[in-house]
């Protein structure tokens, strides 16, 4: 238990100073040894909420365009469904089901965790996209689009390039 301790303690003070991939893997090190250790859960989910949230929807970056006249990409937004757990493209009533239990989970007056308040800001944002229906069909479009450049880039890798067929 002990080292379960020192290693919380670690994943909070890199946390403070900046650090939350490190902090991160502190979180994970303790929930190993010691799963039940008193708000370590929710360390660890709000750690994860916040890792998320700085990483656009796409695992590969975007190609920006370039002499070719191309309009520049906006940067793409995070990954909501990701962010409050749950398959991309969920049913409603599993985002509403979802967002209460991290949203009780998360509450700063329910969690003085420092990590809780910004995951609970986070979440919070994902489900007023994705509780919107004209927002949320908006992300869904641009997440749709950002997932099938991502496809065609891989196969284009792969294949060492693919013809477009128009």
């Amino acid at each position: 238990e002990s080292e379960a301790r020192r290693l919380k303690n670690q994943a909070e003070q890199k946390y403070v100073a900046g650090n939350l991939k490190s902090a991160l893997k502190y979180a994970k090190r303790a929930h190993r040894l010691q799963p039940s250790l008193e708000a370590l859960p929710e360390m660890l989910t709000s750690f994860k909420i916040l890792r998320t949230a700085t990483r656009p929807f796409t695992s590969t970056p975007p190609e920006r365009g370039g002499g070719d006249g191309a309009a520049s990409i906006p940067p793409a937004p995070p990954d909501y469904y990701k962010i409050l757990q749950i398959e991309r493209f969920a049913h409603i009533n599993t985002i509403k089901k979802q967002y209460k239990k991290l949203a009780l989970t998360l509450h700063p007056d329910k969690n003085p965790f420092i990590a809780s308040e910004e995951a609970f800001k986070r979440v919070g944002e994902a489900f007023r996209v994705l509780s919107d229906r004209i927002r949320r069909k908006e992300y869904d479009m641009s997440l749709r689009i950002a997932m099938q450049n991502e496809a065609e880039a891989a196969a284009g890798a792969a294949g060492g390039g693919v013809e477009e067929v128009e």
